[in-house]
């Protein structure tokens, strides 16, 4: 395999990872919800809802799609990063 090769491979297997792990960190699985329904009429009823990760952090499809383009876009800097010469 070339190297050329071999650092595309590496460089879609870190995409690969930091898309994962934004995943768990980020992406809205369940959406939770409440109403209050209020007993008297001068006080008005409410709703709300909120979508938390796996982990509990509050979130939404688009704070996952930004984080996940973030992710990779470091990714992909840091791949293409000039190499520091080696020291003879």
């Amino acid at each position: 395999m070339s190297p050329r090769h071999t650092s595309l491979v590496r460089t879609v297997i870190r995409c690969l990872l930091a898309s994962l792990a934004v995943a768990v960190l980020f992406a809205p699985v369940i959406t939770q919800g409440w109403c209050y329904d209020a007993a008297d009429r001068d006080i008005e009823s409410s709703c709300g809802s909120r979508q938390p990760s796996v982990l509990g952090i509050e979130s939404s499809i688009w704070l996952w799609i930004a984080a996940t383009v973030l992710a990779n876009a470091v990714v992909l800097l840091l791949a293409r990063r000039p190499k520091s010469p080696q020291a003879s």
